[in-house]
């Protein structure tokens, strides 16, 4: 879709300016722009200062008709600050667009922590790895990273097995729509064994078969 394709260019060229600003300390201050998907508009609004609530806004720019964002959420509302100067944000950030009623596409913008701006396409939402694959079942266990696409600020985090009760990733970070970082599953006393990681989002339900396997601890060296 032709609007699709120029909302997220726009959008993307936007949030290039407004880092940019931040860089020059255009009015000495940063700057930051604010994502609403509320009350069936999506728009963004560009501001200076520290934060959206604290800021003065410069400018609310709408996505074009017939597209929405699909991150945040319907009703939902994120922002990204760019730091005086140095132009970075806090984290890398992201928001997801795509065609109203037609959710199987959708692009995404990422902001990188150094400020990079990327458009990304996508299909669906899927899993492709976790790490690490393997984990003893006694107590807390730290992920680094889970890989896949589709991935929303909203998503959740399970290890499943059939018969077994699940098992859910606390603690963790959405890093972009192909990234999940940190958290921790608490494994301790759950069957050793094979098990499968699931992430679930507005969109949907995607399983890693397989993913991750439970080992029994070793055994005590008397």
């Amino acid at each position: 879709m032709k609007n699709l394709e120029l909302s997220t260019d726009e959008l993307a060229s936007v949030v290039r300016s407004t880092r940019e600003r931040a860089v020059t300390r255009e009015n000495g201050s940063s700057w930051g722009i604010r994502f609403s998907n509320a009350n069936g508009s999506s728009s963004y609004a560009v501001f200076s200062g520290a934060s959206y609530a604290s800021g003065t806004v410069e400018r609310v720019h709408v996505l074009r008709r017939g597209v929405q964002f699909v991150d945040p959420a319907a009703g939902a509302a994120r922002e990204v600050v760019f730091q005086s100067s140095t132009g970075a944000p806090a984290a890398q950030f992201f928001v997801s667009l795509g065609v109203s009623g037609a959710d199987t596409f959708e692009k995404v913008v990422t902001v990188s922590v150094q400020g990079a701006v990327t458009i990304t396409d996508y299909t669906g939402l899927s899993v492709a790895s976790m790490s690490p694959t393997q984990g003893y079942n006694t107590g807390p266990l730290a992920v680094t990273s889970i890989t896949g696409t589709g991935f929303t600020a909203s998503a959740t985090v399970q290890l499943t097995r059939v018969g077994q009760t699940d098992i859910p990733l606390v603690g963790f970070t959405v890093a972009g729509p192909m990234a999940i970082t940190g958290g921790t599953f608490n494994t301790t006393n759950a069957a050793a064994g094979v098990w499968n990681v699931t992430v679930t989002t507005g969109e949907g339900t995607a399983t890693l078969a397989g993913g991750f396997t439970l080992r029994l601890p070793p055994p005590s060296v008397l």
